[in-house]
């Protein structure tokens, strides 16, 4: 009887743990190959994801994790992004073609195939929506006007460019490349302001911080580094601030849109994705599920959850309280 007690302690002890773990994530699961992209649309409702091996572009339900949508092409679909009223939901492809669907009857609207080019790696909408910008394997930037779609290329790098950001006002535009270098520019006057070198090796990823005063890149040196903009004080005259030693490569960077933390992913050796304290630079969560590379990282608009695609073929939605993050 004793022992028989002992047992219904242990479980009770037990079951309440394996349910606040389950809490913590949901996993959705519907690509056959590596997802390159993952992104919320405006209110959270939705989670748009984009799959280089399967060819497919998928929207999920946030809440449920249902598959609500999935769009096949003849090429790799490697980045997604949903407009600022979430009306459209675009994909970039491996053939350099730009998708644009209706989320109200989610038909093709509009294709977009830039000039000469290999493949559009990933895009980022300017804050009001009416410019995109893509990264393209051609070595160049891009910027597409979305009312006229008149595109505007951008010159500097000498290697295939890996990623792009528009700052907070839409004024500026980083990117990143396989050259080691970010680039800043003028987003306006499509000129280049500033490069920043420190990063040995290729450099994959780069993002703003929502105040514009930093910029967070990381690349195949295994590191992180945090960059003084020079934008908030107005003399760009950006600067390094801080390196952070990290396992392996670095794929994904997103900012909570309070700007307290910011998360990073990428390791091919354990697949963890870390976020760290942006006042100390110090981590304080490890998200632990993926098996393999990192790919794409985006929080929802209020920074209660982050979304992550990875190489293992998963989709990952994060309750970032869970975690200690608000």
């Amino acid at each position: 009887m004793k022992n028989k007690k002992n047992i219904w302690i242990a479980l009770l002890l037990i079951v309440p743990l394996q349910l606040i773990s389950q809490t913590d994530k949901l996993i959705l699961k519907g690509h056959t190959g590596l997802v390159t992209g993952a992104c919320f649309n405006a209110d959270g409702t939705l989670v748009g994801t984009a799959g280089d091996d399967d060819y497919t572009a998928k929207v999920w339900d946030a809440k449920t994790g249902t598959e609500l949508q999935s769009f096949k092409f003849d090429e790799p679909q490697i980045s997604c992004i949903f407009n600022k009223d979430a009306s459209l939901f675009i994909t970039s492809g491996g053939d350099g073609k730009i998708s644009f669907f209706n989320t109200k009857n989610w038909k093709l609207e509009k294709e977009f195939i830039i000039p000469n080019s290999t493949e559009a790696w990933h895009v980022d909408l300017s804050p009001d929506g009416k410019k995109l910008a893509i990264a393209s394997w051609d070595l160049h930037v891009y910027i597409l006007d979305l009312s006229t779609f008149k595109l505007v290329k951008l010159e500097g790098h000498t290697q295939r460019i890996c990623a792009v950001s528009f700052s907070p006002n839409g004024k500026y535009l980083a990117s990143a490349a396989d050259d080691n270098t970010v680039i800043l520019w003028d987003a306006e006057e499509h000129v280049k302001k500033q490069v920043f070198t420190g990063h040995t090796s290729a450099t994959s990823i780069v993002r703003f911080s929502p105040d514009g005063g930093w910029l967070v890149s990381g690349g195949d040196d295994n590191k992180l580094i945090v960059w003084e903009t020079g934008l908030a004080s107005g003399n760009m005259e950006g600067y390094m601030i801080k390196e952070i030693p990290m396992n392996d490569l670095v794929r994904a960077i997103a900012f909570t849109p309070n700007g307290k933390y910011f998360a990073a992913g990428g390791a091919s050796t354990d697949g963890n994705i870390y976020v760290f304290n942006s006042a100390t630079f110090e981590k304080v969560a490890t998200l632990k599920h993926h098996t393999s590379f990192v790919n794409s990282l985006n929080f929802n608009a209020n920074g209660t959850q982050l979304v992550s695609g990875s190489s293992d073929n998963d989709v990952v939605i994060w309750n970032m309280e869970s975690f200690g993050i608000k």
